[in-house]
């Protein structure tokens, strides 16, 4: 299994460069090898109706799934800010775990996914400015495995 983690630029009217970060992450030798699965995590900084989000999901070359939709995720699935409860119409999106495989039905199983870390502790601190998107995942058995799982 291959896990990226990534945090694309935060820089406003900067569409294009997260886009151009997206190709460089998928241009990376480690995609061509064989996984079981491939992840690619992290701060987008972005929406999930947004063009470089929109790029990801409709490569013709792979097929990208927003993992925390496919696991059940509540919605809106707001992470941003960490403080949401305190602040729900400033709730954004823009924390992400996509799935990417070769083919659409060579993605893992994706059993449950949920926003975590959006309690703060005894003191008021959350962990961070963003709630974090976790998700629980079925791998296939050997016997059922995919023979190219290269994404």
């Amino acid at each position: 299994m291959l896990v990226t983690n990534m945090h694309l630029t935060h820089l406003r009217n900067s569409s294009v460069l997260r886009q151009q970060q997206v190709e460089t992450l998928l241009a990376h030798p480690w995609l061509n090898d064989s996984y079981d699965a491939i992840f690619l995590a992290g701060d987008f900084n972005a929406e999930i109706n947004s063009s470089e989000i929109e790029f990801l999901l409709g490569l013709p070359t792979i097929s990208a799934r927003n993992a925390y939709i496919a696991g059940g995720g509540s919605l809106p699935g707001h992470t941003m800010p960490s403080r949401i409860a305190d602040q729900p119409e400033q709730g954004r999106c823009i924390d992400f775990i996509f799935s990417l495989a070769h083919h659409p039905d060579y993605h893992p199983d994706i059993t449950s996914a949920r926003v975590v870390l959006e309690t703060p502790d005894a003191a008021g601190n959350y962990p961070s400015d963003h709630c974090g998107v976790l998700i629980q995942i079925q791998l296939p058995t050997r016997d059922n495995r995919n023979p190219t799982s290269n994404y």
